[in-house]
């Protein structure tokens, strides 16, 4: 398990995040092109991995399937991710998948069943058996990791959403949240006491904040 510490930013305030990653403690240095990164979230029928996160539960869970750069088309490297909190602690586990194909006014619950449901492990279709697709994002993230490799941060931006019963392509978020960007510190727990230097240097609050929950909340109003 390693630790995830979440800093939300509003970008109306104009502040070079990147320029600030690069001075603080840690010497930390670019890593990788920076990519969009897609996502399918995957919840009970009563959204109960929605109402765990949205009400902060310490223990808590998030399935989803996940590739990277293009939207439409047959998918880069995608996974089926179980991640588990505790906390701040997080754990994941990722399977690969074959087939996964993303098409415009499709219905991805229908699409998955037919085509992909029967193709995975036992294990996972055990876990998936009960859930459905209850959302898509689309972000982009850039990487940073510190001169020692024991941490790294991510920074998103451009957070987008779209509805897996009709796909089309994402649209930005709703205005309580497309204006802001997410930069995380992830690291090992033996390194606590360092990371609490790089979290001094950062002038940002830390803060919980779910892109699940806030893609859920942004296309379906009511919740």
């Amino acid at each position: 398990m390693r630790y995830e510490r979440k800093f939300i930013i509003n970008n109306d305030l104009n502040i070079n995040i990147e320029n600030i990653v690069k001075i603080i403690h840690g010497q930390f240095f670019p890593i990788y092109s920076s990519r969009y990164i897609n996502n399918i979230y995957f919840d009970s029928i009563d959204l109960n991995n929605f109402h765990n996160n949205s009400e902060g539960l310490s223990k808590r869970g998030k399935t989803r399937i996940r590739w990277y750069n293009k939207f439409f088309g047959k998918s880069d490297q995608p996974t089926i991710e179980l991640k588990e909190k505790i906390g701040v602690l997080v754990k994941k586990r990722l399977f690969k998948i074959p087939n996964l194909e993303i098409r415009e006014n499709a219905n991805f619950n229908k699409f998955f069943r037919k085509n992909i449901y029967k193709s995975l492990d036992k294990e996972i279709q055990i876990h998936l058996s009960n859930k459905i697709a209850t959302v898509i994002n689309r972000y982009n993230r850039k990487y940073f990791i510190s001169k020692n490799n024991y941490f790294r941060i991510t920074i998103d931006k451009n957070q987008m959403v779209a509805n897996p019963n009709k796909i089309k392509y994402p649209v930005p978020l709703n205005a309580i949240y497309k204006n802001t960007s997410i930069l995380e510190l992830k690291y090992d727990i033996k390194h606590e006491a360092e990371a609490r230097l790089i979290t001094n240097d950062l002038p940002f609050r830390l803060n919980k904040n779910s892109k699940y929950v806030n893609s859920l909340k942004s296309i379906y109003h009511n919740y």
